[in-house]
């Protein structure tokens, strides 16, 4: 009856919240519910159980001394935040924008402080920034593995091209004998390691053993080659004294017509290739090798052993 008798101002529900509660304490019946933030406020004449403490994990504070408030100074402290709250409170929600729209912006900047800490404290808030944490840490760690893993390979390549290297000078001492040996280095060196690192990592990325022919060198293998095929086409056998079958011998005739081919007339394709290359190299255009790359190929500048059975096999 206290909550219909009274005014609609703030008071009479204050009065209303305090008349539930002496009848639910003298009556024993049920416990009287948590009050609003609203009634809180009109009961107790105090706003120091909404205004957050310094650290903000801590529990609120139950003084009204503003010492306690962990507003900067910059945002005015309690004396700003204070007044704020109570003009929001004070009207119904239905005109909660439009007082907050009349707020000093040192009011405005002091509540959303409040909201972000608040946000911040929350266990939502903590396990998304401990989520993004981790994730930075997985790939910070990826990172770190491959960049180890990458030195690690980098460090085996160059054993194994410095092992390659001294077995080489070992042997080219041996066929020069004293007096040559006296003109080889005595140790194998590290630019030589990295020359040789690099020949393999070429090979590498082209999918095996690499070879680099000179055009003139390309040229005298093209020839020999067809006149190794010439010869079996011609004698019907292989170097073993084997007869080639119907269908290995027309198979050394297509390769010997298009190695003959191959020599004969792609002179000039091959030298428009090359300068098609030069000129790659210097523009730095990515398209503009890729053509250039292109023609190489179609002017057999590049080329397969398992497929032409010139070059490494």
């Amino acid at each position: 009856g206290a909550a219909a008798a009274s005014p609609g101002g703030g008071g009479g529900l204050a009065v209303s919240v305090q008349a539930a509660g002496r009848a639910s304490a003298e009556g024993g019946g049920c416990p009287d519910p948590a009050p609003s933030p609203r009634a809180r406020v009109k009961r107790q004449g105090s706003l120091d159980g909404l205004l957050p403490t310094s650290p903000p994990s801590k529990p609120l504070s139950s003084r009204g001394d503003a010492s306690a408030l962990a507003l900067p100074s910059a945002c005015g402290g309690a004396s700003q935040l204070e007044p704020a709250i109570r003009a929001l409170l004070g009207q119904s929600p239905s005109l909660a924008h439009e007082v907050y729209s009349r707020l000093p912006p040192l009011q405005k900047l002091g509540l959303l402080r409040v909201l972000v800490d608040g946000a911040c404290d929350s266990p939502h808030t903590a396990k998304a920034v401990d989520e993004a944490m981790a994730r930075r840490r997985g790939v910070l760690e990826r990172e770190e593995e491959a960049e180890k893993e990458k030195r690690r390979e980098t460090r085996t390549l160059r054993d194994e091209a410095r092992h390659a290297l001294r077995e080489q000078l070992a042997e080219q001492r041996e066929a020069a004998g004293e007096e040559g040996e006296q003109l080889l280095p005595a140790e194998v060196s590290e630019v030589a390691v990295s020359l040789e690192v690099q020949k393999r990592q070429e090979a590498l990325a082209c999918g095996g053993q690499v070879e680099v022919l000179s055009r003139e060198a390309l040229q005298q293998a093209e020839s020999d080659l067809a006149i190794e095929l010439e010869l079996q086409a011609a004698n019907g056998i292989d170097s073993d004294g084997r007869d080639f079958s119907a269908a290995d011998l027309e198979g050394i005739v297509a390769r010997r017509d298009l190695i003959k081919h191959r020599r004969d007339t792609f002179g000039p394709a091959r030298d428009a290739a090359q300068e098609g290359l030069r000129a790659a190299a210097s523009s730095g255009d990515a398209a503009v090798m890729e053509a250039a790359l292109e023609a190489a190929r179609a002017a057999a500048l590049e080329g397969d052993c398992d497929e032409d059975g010139i070059g490494p096999g």
